[in-house]
């Protein structure tokens, strides 16, 4: 090979060599992001910047809010007092699996001994004294043994129904044959009359007094009651209250009664705690009516 070939082919090699580095140069700032001599270059021979896509946004999820839930309180509701049905003396009569085992005499009786119709004495039994039942009488008559002596005692002398309403209580409430309501009850409602007038008297005896039974009689009305504590007790303000609130209740249900006497015994032993009355003049009552 001449030397002028030689020189012709090496020429022709820079050449190549120039033409590769330029294109690879030409090729490096075009692509190149991260260096800032490419970005001169780039300035320098006019080529645009590549489009950098932007890494996404983070998207932040909220954290879940835990409410705390608070519990609604809880209202009682004060059930309403269920209200005693009254059984009649008879119906209790009729129910031997009702009656009591013993009861407790409540009135002194002196029974006469006597043989072939001569009178040999009395056989005395005090206030207190237990008699064991045999038979309870549609009569109004309780027949038992007290120490062994066989008697027939009037019920009324017993605590009879003082046990029964202790026994059933808020379940049945009794009253002796022949004990009526008032005068004033009996008008042509006598019915509906007497179930409003007792029974809102017996409400009202029950918010004020608590342990107790009402029954209201020809003669008074009967409060049978367990005092709770050991305080002291007026039982004739007491009585002459219930009095007071038997006349004006009556007077706003249309009757002119104008005078009750209230009487008030111990619920267990039936014994006599005090009576006290209270009279409202004719127009006091006209008042309260109105």
């Amino acid at each position: 090979m001449t030397p002028l070939k030689v020189v012709a082919l090496k020429m022709l090699a820079m050449l190549g060599c120039l033409v590769i580095a330029a294109a690879l140069f030409m090729n490096w700032p075009k692509d190149d992001t991260e260096t800032q001599l490419a970005e001169d270059v780039r300035e320098v021979i006019g080529l645009p910047h590549p489009f950098v896509e932007l890494p996404p946004e983070p998207v932040v999820v909220p954290e879940p809010v835990v409410e705390a839930l608070t519990p609604e309180p809880v209202v009682e509701v004060a059930q309403p007092r269920p209200l005693a049905t009254e059984m009649s003396y008879q119906e209790f009569v009729d129910q031997p699996n009702l009656w009591p085992d013993e009861l407790e005499l409540t009135s002194e009786i002196s029974v006469a001994i006597t043989y072939r119709e001569r009178n040999f004495g009395t056989n005395r039994f005090v206030p207190g004294q237990t008699i064991e039942i045999e038979a309870i009488l549609d009569s109004k008559e309780v027949i038992g043994s007290v120490g062994g002596s066989y008697l027939i005692v009037p019920a009324e002398k017993t605590n009879l129904m003082p046990w029964f309403h202790d026994k059933y209580r808020g379940t049945y409430f009794m009253r002796y044959p022949g004990v009526m309501a008032s005068s004033a009850e009996t008008t042509e409602d006598d019915g509906r009359f007497h179930v409003d007038l007792l029974e809102g008297m017996r409400k009202w005896c029950y918010i004020n007094f608590g342990d107790c039974t009402f029954e209201i009689t020809d003669d008074a009305l009967v409060l049978r009651w367990r005092p709770d504590g050991e305080a002291a007790v007026d039982y004739y303000a007491e009585a002459r209250m219930v009095a007071k609130e038997y006349l004006q209740r009556q007077a706003e249900l249309g009757a002119t009664d104008n005078y009750a006497a209230c009487e008030i015994y111990d619920l267990s032993s039936g014994r006599l705690f005090g009576i006290g009355s209270f009279f409202i003049p004719s127009f006091a009552a006209q008042e309260y009516n109105q």
